[in-house]
């Protein structure tokens, strides 16, 4: 009995070890999220965008970093970056005028997100 109460407070104690106990807190306020829109990684960078978007008003100081995203060389990060835009509504107003060029991009996944951010842009205000 006593072995296995040795061997239970052993499994205990290397439950942090292996990423079981205290988790690293993820920090997900609007300056880590917009300072990730230029991480090497494209999936970073999508994730990014998607997630400022979902904070809507709050994240209204990254928009510029989100206008930038727009011409990303990456297409997914673009388009990230578009609905980002259009989850914020009018607090991405200042983006109408990028998301009005993007109307003439020829990739057409690119002019159905531009047309849908300016609409909600539009549509909320």
């Amino acid at each position: 009995m006593a072995g296995a109460r040795l061997v239970v407070l052993l499994a205990g104690l290397s439950l942090p070890a292996v990423g079981c106990g205290k988790a690293k807190k993820d920090d997900y306020s609007v300056e880590s999220l917009t300072a990730s829109l230029k991480d090497p990684n494209p999936d970073t960078r999508y994730q990014a965008a998607r997630a400022l978007g979902r904070l809507g008003a709050k994240a209204r100081p990254a928009v510029p970093a989100l206008v930038e995203a727009t011409g990303d060389p990456d297409k997914t990060v673009r388009i990230g970056a578009i609905y980002g835009l259009a989850d914020m509504g009018p607090e991405a107003a200042e983006a109408v005028p990028v998301l009005r060029q993007a109307l003439r991009d020829r990739d057409k996944e690119i002019v159905k997100g531009a047309t849908y951010a300016l609409k909600q842009i539009d549509r909320k205000r």
